[in-house]
């Protein structure tokens, strides 16, 4: 128990003190440590800068940004694409993030904490419509047990309680933290 204390506060902590919103590190910056071909795959989504699902439309489709998230996610290692959570364009840091919680090493917790504040807008093509999402909405959606695919990684009930903690104790405009409202209120 005083170890997710201790986690909780260290967390908040982190977050509170990046009171200035989240800002992305630009290709220049990335590019000494992730190779040109998966910059090259960065470059393309961000250039598409929208965020498809793997079938999209009435005829439900498969776009071409569906494929560069598949090239992306079977060419870039994780380190890259933990880099990539980082790329100034939102489009690539959400699939980037999503393609980590497909390796089960990957644990996704520090990724969500480090973008609480990331209120970034992406364009979401899921389906039939497309709409709009904030990057740390979507990065907990991803996360949530039961939520999208359950293959993927998941916070754990410890990791998901602190995370509810976070989003109401630190001020933020997050979709989530109406859910985490409504999770509190089950308890």
């Amino acid at each position: 128990m005083l170890i997710s204390k201790f986690a909780f506060l260290f967390a908040l902590l982190g977050v509170v003190c990046s009171c200035t919103g989240y800002k992305g590190l630009a290709d220049h910056e990335l590019a000494v440590s992730v190779s040109h071909k998966i910059m090259a795959i960065a470059r393309k989504m961000a250039n598409v800068n929208r965020l498809d699902g793997p079938a999209v439309g009435f005829a439900e489709a498969r776009t071409r940004q569906w494929d560069n998230f598949v090239e992306l996610k079977k060419k870039a290692t994780i380190e890259e694409l933990l880099l990539l959570t980082n790329h100034e364009n939102a489009v690539v840091r959400c699939y980037a993030f999503w393609a980590t919680l497909f390796d089960p090493a990957v644990d996704p917790w520090p990724t969500v904490v480090a973008h609480i504040e990331d209120t970034k807008e992406v364009t979401t093509f899921f389906g039939c419509l497309p709409g709009k999402e904030k990057v740390g909405d979507f990065y907990i959606s991803l996360v949530m047990p039961n939520d999208v695919d359950t293959a993927m990684a998941k916070l754990d009930s410890a990791q998901l309680a602190t995370l509810d903690s976070i989003l109401l104790a630190v001020p933020n405009n997050l979709y989530a933290r109406d859910r985490a409202e409504q999770r509190r209120g089950k308890r």
